[in-house]
This record gives structure tokens, C-alpha cells and sequence, in this order.
């Protein structure tokens, strides 16, 4: 008899299904062309035409949504839809079957570098907070995919900042990230009461405010 021993690593990546990168490619091509996505990309989010191209964002007309590619070493796991429909049943979502990872791994290579983290729960905070010269950002899943393989990333950065949404989930949900990570390790940002989150504190103040 041949026993054998089967990494559970595989056996769960192995059923992930991959996102199709010529769909990705029409996405990406489809963000100009219409002034729902250019509007909400440029007003709404006050993102630069450089972070939408780095972060290779694209938008479904056919569905009004926009589509947020997440990467894992480099090759597409995954990604986000944002509804822009009024009122939509489901705002965010995930393509169904694919790995749940972070949102702009590379920024984990760079923290490792630098010592510290910041860790947010919005792709959208984690572009602005990108674009506002903070590249040692990520954003990580939260609620029901608040766990997975990639919470090992985080092992060898000594110092990881948190800034969630400025709510009772955000600070729920960055309070169970820190005990998952290593609460000695990890430091709240507290956002003033009038700003919702990251990307709408970019929009008010400048960057050098929160790098002191």
C-alpha cells in the first residue's frame, strides 16, 4: 500500500476557476468610451488617469458595472464589481468561483521593505491612498472572506496600520483583522468624524496630513 500526503494548498487551488483575461482586455478598453465610467472614475473617486491605468480598470456597459482586476503573483485570480445602477441589489461583489486575494499585492513587497503596512478594506481607498504616494498599501477581504492564505503575507511586516471604513463594521472588521495578524503589531488610523473612508479623506486633505 502507497500512502500519500496531498498539500490541502493544492487540493483548494486546484478548484479555483480563472477569470478570462480577453474579457478583462474588452473591460479595460470600454472605460473611456463612456461617460457613466469616466464620471465616476474621475468625480466620484477622484482618480488620475495614471492610477486607472495602473491598476488596469475596466467597465462592463452591458451590466453598468465597473471591473476591479485583483492579481496574485503577477497573474489575474479575481475580480471586483462595482454596480452603478441606482439602488442596485448588490453594490459589491466577486466573480463566483475564483481565489479571494488582496487587492494590490505589490504594495506587500514594498512594506516588507519599508517595515510597515497600511491595510485598507476598500480597493477604492487603496487606490487613493496609492495615488496620494503610499505605495505600501493593500486592501484585504473583509466579513465572510476575512480569512484565507493570504493573511500570511502579512507575518513578516513588524508594523501594520489599519484605516477601515469609519463606521461601527469598518472598526469591527479592522478590530478582527488586527487579532488574526497579531494585535502588538497593529495600529488603528481614526479618520476625522466627517470622512467616510480613505478615498473621500484624499478629497479634503492633503496626503502629507496623514504620512505625519
Amino acid at each position: 500500500m502507497i500512502t500519500t500526503i496531498t498539500s490541502m494548498r493544492d487540493s483548494v487551488g486546484g478548484q479555483y476557476k480563472i477569470p478570462n483575461k480577453d474579457d478583462l482586455n474588452m473591460f479595460v478598453e470600454e472605460v473611456y468610451k463612456w461617460s457613466e465610467s469616466k464620471d465616476f472614475f474621475k468625480i466620484n473617486k477622484n482618480l488620475s488617469d495614471e492610477t486607472i491605468k495602473h491598476f488596469n480598470l475596466g467597465f462592463d456597459f452591458y451590466r453598468h458595472n465597473i471591473i476591479i482586476p485583483e492579481y496574485k503573483n503577477k497573474e489575474l485570480v479575481n475580480w471586483a464589481y462595482r454596480a452603478l445602477e441606482d439602488n442596485p441589489k448588490i453594490k459589491y461583489a466577486k466573480e463566483k468561483g475564483c481565489e479571494v486575494w488582496i487587492f494590490n499585492e505589490e504594495g506587500i513587497e514594498k512594506a516588507k521593505k519599508k517595515g510597515s503596512v497600511l491595510v485598507v478594506s476598500n480597493q477604492f481607498d487603496a487606490m487613493s491612498a496609492w495615488q496620494a504616494g503610499i505605495d505600501i498599501v493593500v486592501s484585504v477581504p473583509v466579513g465572510k472572506d476575512g480569512t484565507g492564505m493570504w493573511m500570511e503575507l502579512f507575518d513578516n511586516i513588524p508594523k501594520v496600520y489599519t484605516c477601515f471604513e469609519n463606521n461601527k463594521q469598518g472598526k469591527k472588521y479592522a478590530l478582527e483583522f488586527s487579532e488574526r495578524v497579531g494585535s502588538d503589531k497593529c495600529f488603528e488610523i481614526t479618520l476625522p468624524s466627517d470622512t467616510i473612508d480613505l478615498n473621500d479623506y484624499f478629497k479634503k486633505n492633503d496626503v502629507a496630513q496623514i504620512r505625519e
